[in-house]
């Protein structure tokens, strides 16, 4: 009776450290879930906030590539004016000329 009784309180024993080791085990699971669930909110976050900060990068490029064709409209009007003057300075110099060598 006395080694029953002892290998009973063994196992009780051993069941309260295996109990203890398992309370231990889910308040550490509990403690990583915690951190897991704040690690993904700081990555959504960090999502969010890339995504907005790329839809303003997109919005600034598409206004700088608004602005570089209207400069390049603008440039190429100038340079049509350019040549117009031209022509019309050669064709001014042209007239000079022949007006001297009337004269």
């Amino acid at each position: 009776v006395a080694q029953v009784a002892a290998e009973l309180d063994s196992r009780r024993a051993e069941r309260h450290d295996q109990v203890e080791q398992l309370s231990h085990f889910q308040v550490e699971l509990s403690r990583r879930q915690e951190d897991l669930t704040r690690r993904q909110e700081t990555i959504d976050s960090g999502h969010q906030s890339l995504a907005r900060h790329m839809e303003t990068v997109m919005e600034h490029l598409e206004s700088s590539v608004d602005d570089f064709k209207c400069m390049r409209s603008q440039i190429s009007e100038m340079q049509s004016e350019r040549h117009a003057m031209s022509q019309e300075l050669k064709a001014l110099k042209s007239a000079k000329e022949e007006e001297d060598k009337q004269f």
